[in-house]
Protein backbone atom coordinates (compact mmCIF):
# COMPACT_ATOMS: atom_id res chain seq x y z
CA UNK A 1 0.00 0.00 0.00
CA UNK A 2 2.90 2.38 0.53
CA UNK A 3 4.68 1.57 -2.19
CA UNK A 4 1.80 2.12 -4.59
CA UNK A 5 1.26 5.53 -2.47
CA UNK A 6 4.64 6.79 -2.72
CA UNK A 7 4.81 5.56 -7.06
CA UNK A 8 1.49 7.99 -7.08
CA UNK A 9 2.96 10.68 -5.10
CA UNK A 10 5.80 10.72 -7.48
CA UNK A 11 3.61 11.11 -10.17
CA UNK A 12 1.92 14.30 -9.16
CA UNK A 13 5.21 15.59 -8.04
CA UNK A 14 6.71 15.63 -11.69
CA UNK A 15 3.35 17.05 -12.55
CA UNK A 16 3.94 20.30 -10.41
CA UNK A 17 1.63 19.30 -7.40
CA UNK A 18 2.95 21.12 -3.75
CA UNK A 19 3.51 18.68 -1.15
CA UNK A 20 0.44 19.97 0.67
CA UNK A 21 -1.69 19.37 -2.45
CA UNK A 22 0.07 15.98 -2.68
CA UNK A 23 -0.93 15.39 0.79
CA UNK A 24 -4.28 16.21 0.07
CA UNK A 25 -4.70 14.13 -2.75
CA UNK A 26 -3.45 10.74 -0.82
CA UNK A 27 -3.80 11.38 2.39
CA UNK A 28 -0.53 10.87 3.28
CA UNK A 29 1.58 12.79 6.02
CA UNK A 30 3.33 15.57 4.38
CA UNK A 31 6.48 14.62 5.91
CA UNK A 32 6.00 11.33 4.01
CA UNK A 33 5.86 12.82 0.45
CA UNK A 34 8.42 15.39 1.06
CA UNK A 35 10.67 12.51 1.51
CA UNK A 36 9.72 10.55 -1.29
CA UNK A 37 9.71 13.36 -3.75
CA UNK A 38 12.61 15.29 -2.17
CA UNK A 39 14.54 13.92 -5.50
CA UNK A 40 12.60 14.89 -7.78
CA UNK A 41 13.26 18.49 -9.58
CA UNK A 42 10.39 20.80 -10.87
CA UNK A 43 10.79 22.82 -13.80
CA UNK A 44 11.04 26.53 -13.97
CA UNK A 45 7.45 27.02 -15.10
CA UNK A 46 6.24 24.56 -12.26
CA UNK A 47 8.10 26.55 -9.72
CA UNK A 48 7.16 29.99 -10.89
CA UNK A 49 3.12 28.33 -10.57
CA UNK A 50 3.64 26.91 -7.05
CA UNK A 51 5.11 30.45 -6.17
CA UNK A 52 2.29 32.31 -7.54
CA UNK A 53 -0.40 29.93 -6.30
CA UNK A 54 1.05 30.81 -2.88
CA UNK A 55 1.25 34.67 -3.46
CA UNK A 56 -2.12 34.00 -4.36
CA UNK A 57 -3.24 32.43 -1.05
CA UNK A 58 -1.16 34.88 1.32
CA UNK A 59 -2.78 37.84 -0.50
CA UNK A 60 -6.33 36.37 -0.23
CA UNK A 61 -5.70 35.87 3.93
CA UNK A 62 -4.69 39.07 4.44
CA UNK A 63 -7.83 40.23 2.41
CA UNK A 64 -9.93 37.96 4.50
CA UNK A 65 -8.22 39.04 7.96
CA UNK A 66 -8.56 42.83 6.86
CA UNK A 67 -12.48 42.23 6.07
CA UNK A 68 -12.96 40.65 9.56
CA UNK A 69 -11.34 43.68 11.17
CA UNK A 70 -13.16 46.04 9.33
CA UNK A 71 -16.49 44.08 9.89
CA UNK A 72 -15.55 44.24 13.55
CA UNK A 73 -14.85 48.10 13.80
CA UNK A 74 -18.12 48.45 12.30
CA UNK A 75 -20.17 46.36 14.89
CA UNK A 76 -17.65 47.87 17.53
CA UNK A 77 -19.47 51.50 16.22
CA UNK A 78 -22.60 50.71 16.61
CA UNK A 79 -22.17 48.89 19.88
CA UNK A 80 -20.65 52.01 21.30
CA UNK A 81 -23.48 53.77 19.50
CA UNK A 82 -25.73 52.56 21.20
CA UNK A 83 -23.77 52.59 24.77
CA UNK A 84 -23.77 56.60 24.35
CA UNK A 85 -27.65 56.70 23.23
CA UNK A 86 -28.40 55.22 26.87
CA UNK A 87 -25.61 57.22 28.81
CA UNK A 88 -27.89 60.54 27.42
CA UNK A 89 -31.10 59.04 28.87
CA UNK A 90 -32.28 60.64 32.03
CA UNK A 91 -33.92 57.53 32.96
CA UNK A 92 -34.55 53.88 32.75
CA UNK A 93 -38.05 52.35 33.75
CA UNK A 94 -37.36 49.77 35.18
CA UNK A 95 -41.68 49.31 35.45
CA UNK A 96 -41.74 48.74 31.48
CA UNK A 97 -38.62 46.83 31.81
CA UNK A 98 -39.41 44.39 34.26
CA UNK A 99 -43.14 43.98 32.48
CA UNK A 100 -41.83 42.97 29.05
CA UNK A 101 -39.64 40.66 30.57
CA UNK A 102 -42.38 39.41 32.42
CA UNK A 103 -44.85 39.13 29.75
CA UNK A 104 -42.24 38.21 26.93
CA UNK A 105 -40.24 35.49 29.17
CA UNK A 106 -41.92 34.97 32.08
CA UNK A 107 -43.71 31.62 32.98
CA UNK A 108 -47.17 31.28 32.46
CA UNK A 109 -48.13 27.94 33.67
CA UNK A 110 -47.90 28.28 37.63
CA UNK A 111 -50.75 30.66 38.50
CA UNK A 112 -49.39 31.10 41.92
CA UNK A 113 -45.89 32.23 40.79
CA UNK A 114 -44.27 35.47 39.43
CA UNK A 115 -41.30 33.25 37.65
CA UNK A 116 -38.47 33.66 34.77
CA UNK A 117 -36.17 31.36 33.64
CA UNK A 118 -32.80 32.39 31.66
CA UNK A 119 -29.57 31.90 30.94
CA UNK A 120 -28.45 35.57 30.59
CA UNK A 121 -27.12 36.61 33.87
CA UNK A 122 -28.18 40.13 32.91
CA UNK A 123 -31.60 39.46 32.62
CA UNK A 124 -32.05 37.80 35.73
CA UNK A 125 -29.99 40.83 37.51
CA UNK A 126 -32.80 43.17 36.25
CA UNK A 127 -35.49 40.70 36.51
CA UNK A 128 -34.45 40.46 40.62
CA UNK A 129 -34.22 44.09 40.66
CA UNK A 130 -37.67 44.42 39.16
CA UNK A 131 -39.53 41.95 42.05
CA UNK A 132 -37.44 43.76 44.72
CA UNK A 133 -37.67 47.71 43.98
CA UNK A 134 -41.14 47.39 41.87
CA UNK A 135 -43.00 44.20 42.62
CA UNK A 136 -42.16 45.52 46.79
CA UNK A 137 -40.42 41.74 47.56
CA UNK A 138 -38.07 41.24 49.94
CA UNK A 139 -34.72 38.94 48.68
CA UNK A 140 -36.35 36.29 51.65
CA UNK A 141 -38.99 36.07 49.76
CA UNK A 142 -37.66 35.00 46.33
CA UNK A 143 -36.88 31.33 44.84
CA UNK A 144 -34.39 29.65 42.38
CA UNK A 145 -33.92 27.24 40.52
CA UNK A 146 -31.71 25.15 38.21
CA UNK A 147 -32.01 23.16 35.07
CA UNK A 148 -28.36 21.60 34.21
CA UNK A 149 -26.56 18.87 31.83
CA UNK A 150 -25.71 16.09 33.87
CA UNK A 151 -21.87 16.31 33.07
CA UNK A 152 -22.01 19.82 34.31
CA UNK A 153 -20.82 20.85 38.20
CA UNK A 154 -24.14 21.18 40.12
CA UNK A 155 -21.84 23.15 42.94
CA UNK A 156 -20.36 25.49 40.68
CA UNK A 157 -23.92 26.54 38.95
CA UNK A 158 -25.30 27.15 42.39
CA UNK A 159 -22.70 29.44 43.33
CA UNK A 160 -22.31 31.19 40.13
CA UNK A 161 -25.76 31.84 39.62
CA UNK A 162 -25.73 32.60 44.10
CA UNK A 163 -23.30 35.67 43.43
CA UNK A 164 -25.10 37.02 40.16
CA UNK A 165 -28.47 37.05 42.04
CA UNK A 166 -27.86 37.75 45.21
CA UNK A 167 -29.84 34.65 46.33
CA UNK A 168 -28.90 32.77 49.00
CA UNK A 169 -28.11 28.96 48.29
CA UNK A 170 -30.42 28.55 51.33
CA UNK A 171 -33.48 29.57 48.83
CA UNK A 172 -32.54 27.59 46.16
CA UNK A 173 -34.64 24.26 45.16
CA UNK A 174 -32.82 21.03 44.17
CA UNK A 175 -31.41 21.02 40.83
CA UNK A 176 -32.93 19.19 37.72
CA UNK A 177 -30.79 17.20 35.88
CA UNK A 178 -31.12 17.34 32.11
CA UNK A 179 -29.97 13.82 30.53
CA UNK A 180 -28.46 14.48 27.02
CA UNK A 181 -26.23 11.55 25.26
CA UNK A 182 -25.93 13.58 22.23
CA UNK A 183 -24.42 16.14 24.15
CA UNK A 184 -22.05 14.17 26.26
CA UNK A 185 -18.46 15.00 26.29
CA UNK A 186 -18.85 17.81 24.18
CA UNK A 187 -18.28 21.84 24.75
CA UNK A 188 -21.09 22.97 26.44
CA UNK A 189 -21.96 26.76 25.75
CA UNK A 190 -24.27 27.12 28.77
CA UNK A 191 -21.59 26.15 31.71
CA UNK A 192 -24.15 26.97 34.25
CA UNK A 193 -27.29 25.87 32.93
CA UNK A 194 -30.56 27.92 33.02
CA UNK A 195 -31.78 29.81 36.17
CA UNK A 196 -35.08 30.65 36.90
CA UNK A 197 -36.32 32.93 39.70
CA UNK A 198 -39.63 34.15 41.14
CA UNK A 199 -42.00 34.52 43.58
CA UNK A 200 -45.16 32.54 45.07
CA UNK A 201 -47.94 34.95 45.81
CA UNK A 202 -51.30 34.74 43.89
CA UNK A 203 -52.48 37.94 44.62
CA UNK A 204 -49.26 39.71 43.04
CA UNK A 205 -49.85 36.92 40.54
CA UNK A 206 -53.01 38.58 39.67
CA UNK A 207 -51.74 42.07 39.98
CA UNK A 208 -49.17 41.86 37.13
CA UNK A 209 -51.95 40.30 35.22
CA UNK A 210 -53.52 43.70 35.74
CA UNK A 211 -50.84 45.66 34.83
CA UNK A 212 -50.11 43.81 31.12
CA UNK A 213 -54.18 44.23 30.66
CA UNK A 214 -53.47 47.71 31.34
CA UNK A 215 -50.38 48.42 29.46
CA UNK A 216 -52.04 46.89 26.61
CA UNK A 217 -55.06 48.77 27.00
CA UNK A 218 -53.18 52.11 26.68
CA UNK A 219 -51.74 51.43 23.64
CA UNK A 220 -54.04 49.70 21.77
CA UNK A 221 -57.22 50.58 23.16
CA UNK A 222 -59.76 49.64 20.87
CA UNK A 223 -58.37 46.19 20.87
CA UNK A 224 -58.81 45.91 24.90
CA UNK A 225 -62.37 44.61 24.78
CA UNK A 226 -60.96 41.08 22.89
CA UNK A 227 -59.02 40.47 25.94
CA UNK A 228 -61.22 41.20 28.65
CA UNK A 229 -59.75 40.44 32.72
CA UNK A 230 -62.81 37.89 33.11
CA UNK A 231 -61.38 35.52 30.59
CA UNK A 232 -57.20 35.11 32.20
CA UNK A 233 -56.88 31.69 33.46
CA UNK A 234 -55.77 32.56 36.77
Amino acid sequence: MRKLEKIEARRLRKQGKSIKEIERLIGVRRSSVSVWVRDISLTAAQKKRLAGRGHSLEVSEKRRQSRLSNETKVRMEFLHEGLRDIEVMREIDLFALGMGLYWGEGSKTNRGAIELSNTDPRIIQIYVMFLTKVCGFSMEKLHAHIGLHSHLSITKAEHYWSRISGIPLSQFQKTSIQHSISGRGERDHLPFGTFSVGVYDTAARLRLEGWTQGIYKKLFPSQSALHDLTKLRV
